[in-house]
């Protein structure tokens, strides 16, 4: 797990590519990925499910969990951008919609079920100073198949 907790370095070449990896998606894509694909959370090194939230919404942000995730197995880890709002209690919190933007298009014909979303730490926010200077920040979002 320790080598998915570092997010990446963030220089301008980085933020520039990620930015052309975006796909912002319609309500309706998203609702369509919310059928197949599922955010989880860690609490205690377990994953567990949580009760639906509104895809634009903090899904982190105490988060209800319904019960736990089990036969997971990680499949990718993928950088997402995701907005950095002061009104979020100025810690990273983000939503299931930006995280789908980052999605790559093909993972859920790949058979991904659920995400997860780490970072970035406060010593890794001093790394990406391009995405904070740019209002945002990047974190790692881990994808998962059925295992």
């Amino acid at each position: 797990m320790e080598d998915i907790l570092r997010t990446p370095d963030v220089d301008e070449d980085v933020l520039r590519s990620l930015y052309e990896r975006r796909h912002l998606r319609s309500d309706e894509e998203i609702a369509s990925m919310l059928e197949r694909v599922r955010p989880v959370v860690r609490k205690e090194e377990k994953l567990y499910y949580i009760e639906p939230v509104d895809p634009y919404v903090p899904f982190t942000w105490n988060p209800k969990i319904t019960h736990e995730a089990k036969n997971l197995r990680r499949y990718r880890v993928v950088h997402t951008i995701h907005a950095w709002d002061r009104h979020r209690w100025g810690t990273p919190k983000p939503t299931i919609a930006e995280v789908f933007s980052m999605f790559p298009s093909d993972e859920v014909d790949n058979g991904v079920i659920a995400f997860e979303t780490w970072g970035p730490s406060l010593s890794d926010i001093d790394r990406q100073g391009a995405a904070m200077n740019d209002g945002c920040y990047v974190a790692n979002t881990i994808l998962y198949t059925a295992g």
